[in-house]
C-alpha cells in the first residue's frame, strides 16, 4: 500500500522572512516490493506544492517515490500573501536577495534528495528532478550542482537567468527598477552567476527541456543559449511544442515518462 506524508526540513540557508527557513514536502512512497527510483517535483513561480499532487500520484503509480516541496516564500513558507511578498521583492530591486532565494532553493531541493535518499523504498542511485517554469530552472540548476540525478526534466523553463530577467515581460517592473538602481545587463549576469544553470551547463547532462514556441513568459533567446550551452552528447535534449508557458499536460506528460525510462533504464513501470 503507498502511503502519503507531509514533512519537513530545515532549510540549509537562512533569510529575513520568518516561517520561510523551513521546507514543507509531500512524500508519495512507491507501492512494491525492493527499492525504485525517488523523484523530486517542483512547482512553478506563484504555486504551492498541494499544486503537483495529481501529477505526484500518476509518477507513484509508476513505481516512483515522490517528494514535493514548497519552493521558498511560496506555499506554508510564504510569510503573507503571495501577490504582497511579490511586491516587496520588486520594490527592493535587490539582486543579492533574488540570488539568496536562487541559492536556498537550490540547496532545499538537494536536501530533499537527501532525504529521499535515505529512503528504504528508493534507491540512491536511481533520483531525478523534474520541474516546472521557476521549478524547471531549479531543475536545471541542481544538474549542474549534484552529480546524484539519473535524470532531470525542465518543462518551461530555462538558464540564463540574466536573458530571463532583462527579456520577459513578467519580469518588467523588475527590470525597471533595477535600470533605476543603476544595474545594466552585466552587473545583473554578474549577480546572478554563482546561481545560474548556465554557468554550469558544460556539467549538466541528461536533461530534457520541453518549451513552448509561443512561451510569453519564458524568452526563446533564453532557451538557445542556455541549449546552446550544453552538450547533446551528454544525453541532453531539447523539444519544442506549438504552445505557450501551459503546455498540454499528457503530452508532455508521454515525454517525461519517455526521458526518464530511458535515462534510469526503464526501471520506471506500471503498475496495477
Amino acid at each position: 500500500m503507498a502511503c502519503r506524508g507531509r514533512f519537513v526540513l530545515r532549510s540549509r540557508v537562512s533569510t529575513a522572512w520568518p516561517g520561510n527557513d523551513r521546507v514543507p514536502f509531500l512524500h508519495l512512497r512507491r507501492n512494491g516490493h525492493g527499492k525504485g527510483p525517488g523523484l523530486v517535483l517542483l512547482h512553478g513561480y506563484g504555486m504551492r506544492k498541494e499544486q503537483f499532487t495529481l501529477p505526484a500520484l500518476v509518477l507513484r503509480r509508476l513505481g516512483c517515490s515522490v517528494v514535493v516541496p514548497d519552493l521558498p516564500l511560496h506555499g506554508d513558507r510564504c510569510p503573507g500573501s503571495p501577490a504582497a511578498v511579490a511586491a516587496d521583492l520588486l520594490a527592493s530591486a535587490e539582486l543579492d536577495t533574488c540570488a539568496l532565494l536562487f541559492r536556498q532553493a537550490a540547496q532545499d531541493v538537494q536536501a530533499c534528495l537527501d532525504w529521499l535518499g535515505d529512503q528504504p523504498e528508493v534507491d540512491d542511485e536511481r533520483l531525478g528532478v523534474i520541474g516546472f517554469s521557476l521549478g524547471g530552472i531549479l531543475a536545471a540548476l541542481v544538474l549542474g550542482l549534484d552529480t546524484r540525478p539519473r535524470a532531470g526534466v525542465s518543462v518551461v523553463g530555462a538558464g540564463d537567468l540574466a536573458g530571463l530577467i532583462l527579456g520577459s515581460p513578467m519580469a518588467s517592473a523588475f527590470r525597471q527598477r533595477l535600470a533605476r538602481h543603476g544595474y545594466g545587463p552585466e552587473q545583473v549576469k554578474e549577480a546572478l552567476r554563482e546561481v545560474d544553470p548556465l554557468t554550469y551547463a558544460p556539467r549538466i547532462a541528461n536533461l530534457l527541456m520541453i518549451n513552448g514556441e509561443r512561451d510569453p513568459i519564458v524568452p526563446r533567446q533564453a532557451v538557445l543559449t542556455f541549449w546552446n550551452s550544453l552538450d547533446p552528447s551528454r544525453h541532453n535534449r531539447l523539444v519544442w511544442g506549438p504552445w505557450g508557458h501551459f503546455p498540454p499536460v499528457w503530452q508532455s506528460f508521454r515525454q517525461v515518462l519517455d526521458h526518464l525510462r530511458s535515462r534510469m533504464q526503464g526501471l520506471i513501470t506500471a503498475r496495477g
